[in-house]
Order: C-alpha cells, then sequence, then structure tokens
C-alpha cells in the first residue's frame, strides 16, 4: 500500500473512532486501547502530531499507568516544540518505569532546547545510568552530552 492510501485509510479510520474517543464515558476493552494505540502511533509517524496528540491524551485518561502513552503525548508536544508540556510527559513516563533510559534521554533534549544546560546535564547523566545495553542510544547521548559541553564552553 502506497504513503498516500495509508494515509486515507488512517484518516477513515480516525473519522470512525473520533466519536468514541470524544466520549468520555466510554470505556475500552484492552484489545480497543492496543487499536487506539497503533491508531496514535500511525498518526504520529505519519506526522498528524495533533490527531496522535489527541488519541494519546484520551488513552492517559483510560489507563495513566501504561507509560507509552506517556511517552507518545510527550514526543507529540516535543515534535511541536512545546518542550515545557514535553517535559511532563517524560517526567510522568520516567516515573512510570525509571530504569528506561529514554524519557530521561528526551527529556535532556527538551532542557536543552530550552536552554537550562543545568538541567539537561542533570537528565543526560540520569539517561547515562540507565542505559545498560542500549547500544542505540549510546551515540545518541554522547552527541547531546558534546553539544551540551560546547555551548557551555562558548558561554551561550
Amino acid at each position: 500500500m502506497r504513503l498516500e492510501e495509508k494515509k486515507v485509510t488512517v484518516k477513515e479510520a480516525l473519522k470512525k473512532v473520533d466519536g468514541l474517543i470524544d466520549d468520555q464515558a466510554k470505556t475500552f476493552s484492552k484489545d480497543d486501547l492496543r487499536v487506539l494505540y497503533a491508531l496514535a502511533f500511525t498518526l504520529y509517524e505519519g506526522g498528524d502530531v495533533q490527531e496522535a496528540k489527541k488519541v494519546f491524551e484520551r488513552l492517559i485518561s483510560c489507563d495513566p499507568f501504561t507509560q507509552k502513552y506517556w511517552m507518545g503525548l510527550a514526543a507529540c508536544s516535543q515534535q511541536e516544540k512545546n518542550y515545557e508540556e514535553a517535559l511532563k510527559g517524560w517526567g510522568m513516563a520516567s516515573l512510570l518505569e525509571n530504569s528506561n533510559p529514554t524519557p530521561h534521554f528526551h527529556a535532556a533534549e527538551c532542557y536543552m532546547a530550552l536552554e537550562n544546560r543545568d538541567e539537561g546535564k542533570k537528565a543526560i547523566e540520569a539517561c547515562r545510568k540507565r542505559l545498560g545495553n542500549n547500544v542505540s542510544l549510546v551515540a545518541k547521548l554522547n552527541h547531546l552530552a558534546d553539544f551540551c559541553m560546547r555551548k557551555e564552553k562558548e558561554g551561550a
């Protein structure tokens, strides 16, 4: 299926569930939540951050203790350059699964975007402590740490 066809299919699916998402009295089964998460993730990956954010918010209202929902919401906020809001989501995600380095890494990115290098360095260290064997994140973390140090040396 081509990308444009996928987008049309996702949009049609979203129209069908849109009323259900807005209906706060509606309860969802675990299977429903899995489908909604897949929809939110697909929307995000397809660049429709606003619609994805709406679905992630609904998922959180149904199950506030699932880390990936908070990570999805935080990623949407960060994509929109709403770093303060993203930090709240990354914070919730890190509270729900403290051993995961990813929320700390993205929090560091947000702090750096806000030019808060002190908190950025703390988030980098928190990420580093949780890295374990997460090789894919090591290079990104080192790059972010180098960027932080360069900015500090520049006095910016």
